[in-house]
């Protein structure tokens, strides 16, 4: 049974989400949208997606029992699903966000050996903001299935921006780049070693193109994979730190083959970052006893409705440490804009602020503040 208007309106943090929430979504029925708001309320304020912790939300206001009985009723409505109300959520979002290049990171990861999840999302700040996932079985493949979510992800970023996807060697095949290209997106993907490419000596592995006087060999508009070939621009790139072993990337790229196609695809990694956020670091995913698909896709809504509000909240009232030009002393580090978020749900909890959600702020990806060591 759906908690009354009265004391529903006593959750400060619910009064933040709320009417950020009905100003993104299309007309839906009230109890669909009340639903999410509690969901998404338990889960930022508890950070966590388990029953019991979600159920301990400031939004749900009968006994324990009661509370966790209705959450079981959340995850298990049909009705929040992706394509009725989180892809139109985030086409609203992303239409606001005053950047002109978006960064999309695509990465698969697991929860027990039940359940994957290969998710596109939106890269900045050190972290993912998601955009669209697929809950599938651990033995069944998602290559076949990536093209689509390519797709339903496509028709909802607006077509004046420039749209980067970032992806591993794992999707790194003449196929999917020819998805990639017929949405309309450029691509940085690493290849793996023994990938072929057409040079002036013949088909050779990238692998065999080491760069040689200098860290950085380009090849603009070569062939790769001989049996499938692909025109694209090649980029090799060697890596060597004083006493470790040199890391060589091999980039396959639709952009002007140059250095900084490295530094773009290494802000790829920050799609890890956010994996870390949902299983273990803040929301303990992983804990989570939930492993029926349709429930999983569920929480993993109200996650991801999480993540953007605390990362939202975060810009807004970043904590930025004071660095020093030049040291030799430990510095503080910068704090996690998503952890900042948090920090200021906890404080309107107690009381000690009022907040309300602003409009996206710009994307930083390059220019966040952290050191690329390009020799």
């Amino acid at each position: 049974m759906d908690q009354s208007p009265a004391l529903y309106a006593q959750s400060s943090v619910a009064q933040v989400v709320a009417p950020w929430l009905a100003d993104h979504l299309p007309r839906l029925d009230r109890t669909v949208v009340h639903r999410l708001v509690q969901l998404t309320t338990g889960i930022l304020e508890h950070q966590s997606l388990l029953i019991e912790e979600i159920a301990r939300g400031s939004a749900f206001r009968a006994t324990a029992e009661s509370n966790a009985m209705q959450v079981r009723r959340i995850v298990r409505d049909t009705r929040l699903s992706l394509e009725q109300v989180y892809y139109p959520l985030i086409r609203a979002l992303v239409a606001e966000i005053p950047s002109d290049t978006l960064y999309l990171s695509m990465d698969e990861s697991a929860h027990t050996n039940i359940v994957r999840l290969f998710q596109i999302a939106l890269i900045s700040d050190a972290t993912a903001l998601p955009l669209g996932f697929l809950v599938y079985a651990t033995d069944d493949a998602w290559a076949e299935d990536a093209p689509t979510l390519l797709a339903d992800v496509a028709v909802l970023l607006p077509t004046e921006k420039q749209i980067i996807l970032l992806a591993d060697r794992g999707h790194a095949s003449s196929t999917f780049v020819n998805a990639v290209t017929a949405v309309g997106w450029d691509y940085i993907i690493r290849l793996p070693d023994d990938t072929l490419v057409e040079t002036t000596r013949g088909w050779q592995s990238v692998g065999q193109l080491h760069p040689r006087r200098y860290p950085l060999r380009r090849f603009p508009q070569v062939a790769v994979w001989k049996t499938h070939q692909v025109m694209s621009n090649v980029v090799v790139y060697r890596y060597e730190r004083a006493g470790f072993q040199a890391v060589r990337w091999y980039l396959i790229t639709s952009l002007p083959p140059s250095v900084e196609r490295c530094c773009e695809y290494a802000c790829g990694w920050w799609q890890e970052c956010g994996f870390k956020v949902l299983k273990s670091a803040l929301f303990q995913w992983e804990r989570s006893r939930v492993t029926r698909w349709g429930r999983v896709e569920v929480l993993l809504l109200g996650a991801a409705c999480a993540t953007w509000v605390a990362w939202m909240l975060g810009r807004q009232h970043e904590r930025r440490p004071t660095m020093k030009s030049t040291t030799i002393q430990p510095q503080p580090r910068r704090r996690r804009v998503v952890k900042d978020g948090l920090r200021c749900i906890a404080d309107m909890q107690k009381g000690h602020r009022v907040l309300c959600l602003q409009p996206p702020p710009p994307l930083r990806v390059l220019d966040y503040e952290r050191t690329f060591a390009i020799g």
